[in-house]
């Protein structure tokens, strides 16, 4: 509940990880008419490339379990693979 008050509150904008955390939370217990995993880990993608020089390699292996688990492999490949990116 903590997570969805700062996201509603825009708090989270700039913060990747937490994004990841509450994408995660959400795939887990997701609620009635809110925001779903997919779209939040892409939030959280697109904050570490905006705020933080895409330097943050959570949010693609993240996205990545969470698609593995859909089963949506290739997809899931794709998200570690631009994981590998940032590493390198």
């Amino acid at each position: 509940e903590l997570l969805w008050l700062l996201y509603d509150l825009g708090f989270l904008e700039k913060y990747p990880m937490a994004l990841g955390n509450l994408a995660d939370l959400e795939e887990i217990e997701g609620g009635a008419d809110r925001t779903e995993s997919n779209e939040i880990f892409k939030q959280a993608i697109h904050a570490s490339k905006k705020h933080y020089n895409n330097q943050h390699v959570y949010p693609y292996t993240y996205f990545g379990g969470h698609l593995y688990r859909k089963k949506c492999y290739k997809q899931a490949l794709e998200h570690w693979a631009e994981a590998a990116n940032v590493i390198r």
